[in-house]
């Protein structure tokens, strides 16, 4: 995709759909990145949840590849973490599970430098799922996933929590994940699920789970804002591709993931977060959060609140993983959310 062509890509995205789907809609301005999915939304909520319980030092992990190095996720994180008086100890870099002649001996090595580290606190901030695998079972051999630590795991690893194989989530018991939140009650979703299930199932009869995730409802609504295009200009003006990516630019609608806006030329996007800890055969919600509110709002399909910038501290603490965790704990397995 050129810095000034136009791409769209269609695809048939499950729960186990790559989580690059979700960085762009591929419906792209000038600026191949000026589609991609804002990951500060993502970071001030990690950020949130340090400040919350007084974490100053945090472990970062996550792989290289192509779209991590173009991404400034690690500096966006660096400086929502100074924001709130956190700093990050160590950087651990995980090379392309793709790379990798010999995966699990190169992740035990990396894994036990984790030991000789002062915090216990570390955020999977981008990982395939190979490789995240490979990960967890480590660190679950050798105690990294003992209660006296904490794990954050960010959409690349959360989103696929739903599909993933069972071992993953027993590798990973007691882990905190933010995954993306989209109303699953509204007449376009239940459609849309129903279409994409029957599809589904015909092509993939041997997989249990035949739900769409937020890969396919991102990639949906991608098509969505070309087609309002298309027709807002007629077929014989979609030739010219500046054009047209004005005219995508200009739409506002309500997709599937929500709301689709444009700002600069920019995808602008404000997403509610779902925050789950993985506990026993799958995970459970702890609550919600988003830039959108201030102090809290309450989600009426799920009968909660959504916490908002600067009010977890307010919140009162949910007890998470397994063991009986309070705020002042060295590992801190909880995390504040707003009662309704």
């Amino acid at each position: 995709m050129g810095g000034s062509g136009f791409s769209c890509r269609c695809w048939k995205a499950s729960a186990r759909a790559g989580p690059f789907i979700s960085r762009s809609f591929q419906y792209t301005a000038v600026d191949p990145g000026s589609m991609a999915t804002d990951s500060r939304e993502q970071i001030n909520c990690i950020a949130d949840i340090v400040n919350s319980y007084h974490w100053r030092k945090i472990i970062v992990i996550h792989e290289v590849n192509s779209y991590f190095a173009n991404s400034g996720l690690l500096n966006t994180l660096s400086e929502a973490l100074e924001n709130v008086g956190a700093a990050i100890e160590y950087d651990m870099i995980l090379l392309s599970f793709s790379s990798l002649s010999d995966p699990e001996g190169f992740v035990r090595q990396e894994a036990a430098k984790l030991m000789s580290k002062q915090s216990q606190v570390f955020i999977v901030l981008q990982s395939s799922l190979p490789l995240a695998t490979h990960l967890f079972r480590e660190a679950k051999q050798i105690g990294l996933m003992d209660r006296d630590y904490v794990w954050i795991l960010t959409d690349s690893i959360s989103d696929l929590l739903d599909s993933v194989d069972p071992s993953f989530i027993s590798f990973t018991q007691g882990a905190i994940g933010i995954k993306y939140y989209y109303s699953e009650s509204t007449r376009e979703f239940l459609d849309y699920k129903d279409q994409f299930q029957k599809n589904f199932r015909l092509e993939y009869p041997d997989e249990d789970n035949s739900d769409p995730g937020i890969h396919a409802l991102k990639a949906y609504d991608s098509i969505t804002a070309i087609a309002k295009a298309v027709k807002g200009l007629g077929r014989d003006n979609t030739s010219n591709k500046k054009l047209l990516l004005n005219e995508i630019q200009s739409n506002n609608f309500i997709g599937l993931s929500g709301e689709i806006r444009f700002h600069g030329g920019k995808l602008d996007q404000k997403f509610t977060f779902k925050i789950v800890n993985i506990f026993g055969n799958r995970y459970k919600e702890l609550g919600f959060w988003s830039s959108k509110f201030f102090s809290g709002s309450y989600l009426e399909e799920k009968s909660t609140w959504a916490v908002g910038v600067n009010s977890m501290n307010n919140c009162q603490a949910w007890q998470i993983g397994q063991g009986n965790w309070t705020e002042s704990q060295k590992g801190g397995q909880c995390l504040l959310m707003q009662s309704p």
